[in-house]
């Protein structure tokens, strides 16, 4: 596969990225942390108790919660987190995944000839007053 779908492919997995960080914010239950007191460094043993998304991963990387036990939806840091995982995991997997990356270029190819005709035929069909 020539190299520039690879680079291609750095923002379509960022995007993929932005959009789990998004969701796991947004349709999070239950907290994350479990904090007994107002102390963000004073939290208890219910950490992932119910809602299973705080993990050792979490714990070495350094995701921010907010002060309830949240997934901070506002913190650029757990933005970048989750834009390094999804751009390192899609790029290992279309390195080692056999097939995944023609997959990939032709999903890209077929876009982009889909997006041309459709350039081409509003073009086509322009009426200026």
């Amino acid at each position: 596969m020539p190299l520039y779908y690879y680079i291609l492919a750095v923002p379509v997995f960022c995007l993929f990225g932005v959009l789990h960080h998004v969701v796991r914010a947004v349709f999070n239950l239950f907290p994350d942390r479990g904090y007994t007191n107002t102390s963000r460094e004073d939290y208890s043993f219910t950490d992932d108790m119910l809602s299973g998304n705080y993990d050792i991963t979490d714990h070495l990387v350094g995701t921010e919660y907010d002060e309830n036990g949240y997934y901070d939806l506002h913190s650029l840091k757990n933005v970048r987190i989750a834009c390094q995982f999804a751009v390192g995991g899609g790029v290992v997997a279309l390195l080692v995944v056999p097939g995944l990356d023609q997959i990939f270029r032709q999903a890209v190819d077929a876009l982009a000839l889909a997006a041309w005709n459709l350039f081409l035929f509003r073009l086509a069909n322009l009426e200026l007053l």
